[in-house]
């Protein structure tokens, strides 16, 4: 191994020609094993060897895990690099790697480096605004969405931009300009997507004409999609997806839960409908997992609380049959406290929302 990473690194210190790329220098590794490469870049020193080494390792990680250990390793670095001597497919794998390992604020970073290094690549910036929003900065969010709107030359990533707009200023407490947004984007022919935007919304601030609006348009032109899914347990003896909050958090909660090691039981009992108040679902806090299993909401609840979060189980009869909420609870009077717990929770890797009496 030693003597196959000196003549690589041999090679690209010394033989290249100057003109040659990071990415051109990328793809003429392409031959080279993960391992070497990840060994040759304590031999890529220099400016020019160095982001082709990495570029080529990242694309030959041969799992997500390898992909961010060698993250890891290499931000520091990477970090202090001139971007112009990077590629910008370094700073896209990185980003989507990263936001995959739930690391929102580092993979926003690669997004906005990518898009200074590229500014027509407005998805990129898109993208960066998305993990504002995953951490909790609704204003940067929105700023960044602008742009997109004002500037993108693509009609289709506009009104995605808008859509995340629309969920960034619900998030910052602009609930007028939120459901004004919304609305505006769900007209006859937008996508199921603007729609379901406008029914998540309008039942957020319980504004039941947009709500039914929504429901109404999304089952008869969109009978078939995943957004019409999620509102057919609204429909009496049909089974169906439980809106909470949307497919995506579902999936996550539900992957998160079926992983989850046995841990000892918490010191303090977790309230059951035995020892729960006699409305377990009036409690006003941040609500993080809903399961049909409570022995899986146990185990959210241990995970919380190794955390050093106060969560309990608070059952819940439906239509679909019974669920086992965890929530934690939060000063009703303070506003800004469950704001800041939400903001904790997705820099733990846990999504959560408000819920409220």
């Amino acid at each position: 191994m030693t003597s196959g990473v000196l003549k690589l690194g041999a090679v690209l210190l010394f033989l290249l020609p100057p003109t040659v790329t990071a990415q051109n220098l990328a793809d003429e590794l392409s031959e080279q094993d993960f391992a070497t490469l990840v060994a040759t870049l304590d031999e890529a020193g220099d400016a020019g060897s160095f982001p082709a080494v990495l570029l080529a390792a990242t694309r030959q990680a041969p799992t997500l895990r390898d992909l961010l250990d060698l993250l890891e390793k290499t931000l520091p670095r990477l970090a202090q690099a001139n971007e112009s001597d990077l590629p910008l497919e370094l700073f896209e794998i990185a980003g989507t790697a990263l936001e995959t390992g739930n690391r929102f604020s580092e993979a926003g970073e690669m997004y906005r480096r990518a898009w200074r290094l590229e500014p027509a690549r407005y998805d990129m910036l898109a993208r960066a605004a998305a993990m504002s929003l995953e951490t909790g900065d609704g204003a940067g969010a929105i700023e960044a969405l602008t742009t997109v709107i004002e500037r993108a030359p693509s009609v289709a990533l506009q009104r995605q931009a808008a859509m995340q707009r629309a969920r960034a200023y619900l998030m910052t407490g602009d609930s007028t300009r939120a459901l004004a947004h919304a609305a505006s984007l769900a007209t006859p022919g937008a996508s199921p997507q603007a729609w379901i935007l406008l029914w998540e919304t309008a039942t957020v601030l319980e504004n039941h004409q947009y709500r039914n609006d929504a429901r109404e348009y999304l089952l008869e032109h969109f009978p078939g999609s995943p957004e019409a899914a999620l509102l057919v347990p609204e429909r009496p003896g049909s089974p169906g997806v439980t809106f909470f909050p949307g497919p995506g958090r579902v999936l996550f909660h539900a992957a998160r839960s079926e992983s989850a090691p046995t841990i000892p039981e918490p010191t303090t009992p977790t309230p059951t409908r035995e020892t729960a108040p006699s409305q377990p679902t009036a409690l006003n806090g941040i609500q993080t997992g809903s399961f049909r299993d409570q022995e899986n909401a146990q185990y959210m609840v241990s995970d919380l609380r190794e955390m050093g979060l106060q969560a309990l189980i608070a059952p819940v009869q439906t239509e679909q049959g019974r669920f086992y909420r965890v929530v934690i609870p939060v000063d009703e009077s303070d506003p800004a406290d469950a704001e800041q717990l939400v903001i904790r929770l997705k820099e733990l890797g846990v999504e959560g929302f408000r819920v409220f009496r």
